[in-house]
C-alpha cells in the first residue's frame, strides 16, 4: 500500500515521521538507481578491459600475461568481498542511523520549543552520542572494505 493511500493517524506514529520517510525513499532511491546502468557498466567494462588486456598480453608477452591469467581470480574474488562488504555496511547503517534521524526530525519540526527551553546542546550530543555505533562499524568496514578492494 502507498503512503498516499495511508491513514492520516498512521502518520502520528514516531517511526513514519516526514524524517524517517524521506530518508528511507532517499535510500530506496539509491538502490533503484545503482540497480541500473550505474551496476552494469563498471561490469562489462572490467569485463572486455580484462578480455582485452590478456589477449593483447599473449600477443605481445605470453608469459606476462599466464601471470595475469593466475591472478585474475584473485582479483576477482578481492572485488567480490568488497561488494559485499559495502552491501552489509549499507544495510547496518540504515538501521542505526534510523534513531538518529527520527532524532533530527523532531528536533527540526518543534525547532521553537527546543529553542525557547534552550536545549540545542543537550540535542546535539544526543545527535552525536546516537551516531558513535554507527561511526565505529563504519571504520571497521572501511578498513575491510579497503583491505579487500587492495587486493582486487
Amino acid at each position: 500500500m502507498s503512503i498516499l493511500q495511508k491513514n492520516i493517524g498512521w502518520f502520528d506514529n514516531r517511526e513514519n515521521g516526514p524524517s524517517v520517510l524521506t530518508s528511507t525513499m532517499s535510500a530506496d532511491a539509491a538502490v533503484i538507481n545503482g540497480v541500473g546502468g550505474e551496476s552494469i557498466g563498471p561490469i562489462v567494462e572490467s569485463s572486455f578491459g580484462l578480455i582485452l588486456g590478456i589477449a593483447i598480453g599473449f600477443y605481445y608477452c605470453p608469459l606476462e600475461a599466464v601471470v595475469c591469467l593466475l591472478v585474475s581470480p584473485i582479483m576477482v574474488i578481492g572485488a567480490t568481498i568488497d561488494m559485499q562488504m559495502m552491501k552489509a555496511a549499507d544495510a547496518d547503517s540504515k538501521d542505526s542511523q534510523k534513531e538518529a534521524n527520527l532524532l533530527c526530525g523532531d528536533c527540526i519540526v518543534n525547532y521553537k520549543t527546543v529553542q525557547s527551553f534552550g536545549n540545542e546542546e543537550q540535542l546535539v550530543k544526543k545527535y552525536k552520542e546516537l551516531l558513535v555505533s554507527d561511526h565505529k562499524t563504519s571504520m571497521t568496514k572501511g578498513i575491510k572494505s579497503g583491505a579487500a578492494f587492495g587486493c582486487s
